[in-house]
């Protein structure tokens, strides 16, 4: 339930028939109200004149292709999404996002005769409102009772959770940053179930020199004429088609769960932040596509029996001003228990700068040994001369590295060329 949704290669073969449910010109500007055709006309919300493209963009994030040579990948690209728009330019009505809730639910029938024949099992709502309305709660309900998951953004104003995330019916999604940290926009509360990707414009966590937004798909009209193109945008907008995704695939693989079984596995199997246990702004903490997948293939009797696999988020870092330590986290990508022994770094110069220790895991059952390696930068160590300088910290198990870190720093100024 969004703005609407263009034609991108993103999303080819992935967009089923929708509905526009936006009942009034005025926000609609495709010139009429409630029709068939759920195109985002545009919105020129930015500041720039452009438009924001949200639906397009959440919904990559959701079901953006896989393996075709271009764009971004979708956390479930072999799904499918149905765009029903319920926001146009300046936002929408309350009564047009309930319907399309309740369209989702098999439980409205539009003005021409169009109506669900069972509810659809996953819906996105990354959309928000300050205050509570009873035709939105009720949608909400009604939805929920029908066994529709309702994935719903906490908001981006920093402040309490928003409806519809705030009502019991739906699961409540915060955002982190590059750093997994709490972003100071992601609202905050006890509605809060779990945290995802949603990214920060002053964040650049790997100092690549791109801040780590979520990038995805959406009309470029920087161009004429505009084309296929991609952007970042950060919100809890962009986390909450994270955890959709997630519950897609999971039903992917179990299709007999139920709402609450999809709600109970995503906490069960999220990467505790903030305080022990859960809190106001992580919830149970960190959204984990590949555990959740694990947990629901265990139980449907299917356990994954594959060899572990050491993974890490990023295979370079670099080191700017006087930082002297970057923590990056630890996961598992493949069954059983990951085991990382050792962490040491080499330099290029052969200098002893570059130091690397790992951090223990803690509680019962843990998909890898050490939770994270903290990589360090001794700047006493550093020659004088200005300059770049490199090295790589090994992950190794008993039989030899499993990953790489490539680590940069520099003494003096550091040079940008090439480089946005």
């Amino acid at each position: 339930v969004d703005a609407g949704i263009i034609e991108h290669p993103d999303l080819e073969g992935r967009v089923v028939e929708g509905y526009d449910f936006v009942s009034t010109p005025t926000f609609s500007a495709d010139g009429d109200g409630r029709d068939a055709d759920p195109t985002d006309p545009g919105d020129r919300a930015r500041n720039s004149g452009l438009s924001l493209w949200h639906g397009t963009h959440v919904s990559a994030i959701i079901a953006g292709r896989t393996d075709d040579g271009f764009g971004c990948t979708g956390v479930a690209p072999d799904c499918r999404v149905m765009m029903l728009r319920a926001l146009g330019v300046g936002g929408g009505l309350v009564s047009d996002a309930a319907a399309a809730i309740l369209f989702a639910a098999g439980l409205h029938t539009t003005a021409d005769g169009r109506r669900l024949p069972g509810p659809v099992r996953v819906v996105n709502l990354s959309i928000g409102l300050d205050q509570d309305s009873a035709d939105l709660r009720d949608a909400c309900e009604r939805a929920s009772n029908r066994g529709v998951f309702l994935v719903a953004a906490v908001g981006n104003n920093g402040g309490a959770v928003q409806y519809p995330a705030r009502y019991p019916s739906t699961f409540a999604v915060a955002a982190v940053d590059g750093k997994l940290l709490t972003t100071g926009y992601s609202s905050f509360g006890d509605a809060v179930d779990i945290a995802a990707p949603g990214g920060g414009t002053t964040v650049d966590q790997w100092n690549d020199g791109w801040h780590d937004g979520i990038l995805s798909a959406m009309r470029d009209e920087t161009v004429d004429p505009a084309g296929d193109g991609h952007g970042y945008i950060v919100g809890t907008s962009q986390a909450t088609p994270h955890v959709a995704g997630a519950a897609a695939l999971m039903l992917s693989v179990d299709p007999t769960l139920s709402r609450q079984d999809i709600g109970t596995i995503l906490r069960g199997t999220a990467l505790d932040l903030g305080l022990p246990g859960d809190d106001l702004a992580y919830g149970s903490g960190l959204l984990q596509v590949h555990e959740a997948i694990k947990a629901v293939m265990a139980r449907t009797g299917n356990p994954r029996t594959d060899a572990p696999y050491l993974m890490v988020p990023t295979n370079s870092i670099q080191f700017e001003g006087l930082r002297t330590s970057i923590d990056v986290p630890l996961f598992n990508g493949g069954g059983g228990e990951a085991n990382v022994f050792l962490a040491f770094g080499v330099t290029d110069d052969g200098a002893d700068w570059l130091g690397a220790n790992l951090v223990l895991a803690e509680g019962p059952r843990v998909p890898v040994n050490h939770s994270r390696v903290t990589i360090e930068v001794d700047r006493s160590q550093l020659p004088s001369t200005p300059g770049r300088y490199s090295g790589t910290v090994h992950l190794a198990d008993a039989l030899g590295t499993l990953q790489t870190i490539r680590v940069t720093t520099y003494v003096g100024e550091r040079t940008r060329a090439g480089q946005i």
